[in-house]
């Protein structure tokens, strides 16, 4: 998704791990852990992109920080 509909090719992931549903008919959300901060904020800043494209219509991403 971050190269292919963001295309962004130099973003670095440490970390992706999709965990369970609380239903059978959906996908489980997916937490990604990116590599440094300036990383996230790219893909912070290029997030609303990802509206126009079918593909990733349907994508929700959404800023989250430990306490």
């Amino acid at each position: 998704m971050l190269k292919d509909g963001l295309k962004l090719s130099n973003i670095t992931v440490s970390k992706a791990e999709r965990k369970k549903s609380r239903t059978e008919s959906r996908p489980g959300v997916v937490m990604a852990t990116f590599k440094c901060k300036e990383d996230k904020q790219t893909v912070m800043n290029a997030k609303s992109d990802l509206r126009h494209i079918n593909q990733y219509s349907k994508i929700f991403i959404n800023h989250d920080l430990a306490p």
